[in-house]
């Protein structure tokens, strides 16, 4: 169980102690939620960025020097990674 199907449970537990208005505003929001849970794909069906992409350091290497290349034709500052810093950073 994770926090979306908490957050769904208490919602409808909570639907018949709510006001009309109240009600009128999160039934679509819960309705939603129910239709995505029991849609969603399985964990196993998901696929990691990291897993798939940067499998090996060659993979890593490629990643680092385009995010390197896009950040220097956009004058971005970039740390040893290859992601961009910013001004607050």
């Amino acid at each position: 169980m994770d926090i979306m199907e908490i957050n769904a449970r208490c919602l409808a537990k909570c639907l018949p102690d709510m006001d009309a208005a109240e009600r009128a505003v999160m039934e679509p929001y819960l309705k939603g939620l129910e239709t995505y849970l029991a849609h969603r794909p399985q964990r196993a069906e998901i696929i990691s960025f990291d897993r798939q992409v940067l499998k090996n350091p060659w993979q890593r290497e490629t990643v680092r020097r385009r995010r390197k290349a896009v950040a220097a034709a956009r004058e971005i500052t970039v740390d040893e990674f290859g992601w961009e810093v910013y001004d607050g950073d």
